[in-house]
């Protein structure tokens, strides 16, 4: 069983859209920026079709969930206007927190090398720089 929730907020000055799939014991998270004036539903409607493959979800392993059981609509409809007032849940704040720190890892280990380099090349070019101001003495 898939559920998939999209729960837009406004992170002044932007309108971010919060993707959350929860597959079997998977859960998905995705964050996408709306732009900063409110989003019309066709302007969702359309990025879900155009760019659903694109949006870059992070995914990690939950606990293991109870089997739903078939929820009276009143009682529906009363937890989803729950949820809207709430907002952003924690675990989608924490993954999205935990996927931002990973791609910073990242980032950092593919760029050490070429800082490194930066570096010493920066250092070498100071040592020649003092080479030729003592040249005649």
């Amino acid at each position: 069983m898939v559920t998939i929730s999209l729960t837009i907020i406004f992170d002044a000055p932007y309108y971010k859209g919060v993707f959350e799939v929860r597959r079997n014991n998977l859960y998905s998270v995705a964050e996408i920026n709306l732009g900063t004036s409110e989003p019309k539903l066709p302007l969702i409607h359309q990025l879900i079709l155009d760019n659903w493959a694109k949006i870059d979800f992070f995914t990690k392993k939950s606990e293991s969930r109870k089997e739903k059981v078939k929820i009276n609509p009143k009682r529906l409809q009363r937890l989803a206007r729950k949820e809207t007032k709430r907002g952003v849940g924690t675990i989608a704040q924490m993954a999205l927190k935990e996927q931002m720190s990973e791609r910073k890892k990242e980032k950092k280990s593919k760029n050490s090398p070429y800082n490194e380099l930066m570096k010493k090349k920066i250092f070498s070019i100071k040592q020649e720089k003092k080479k030729n101001k003592h040249n005649g003495h």
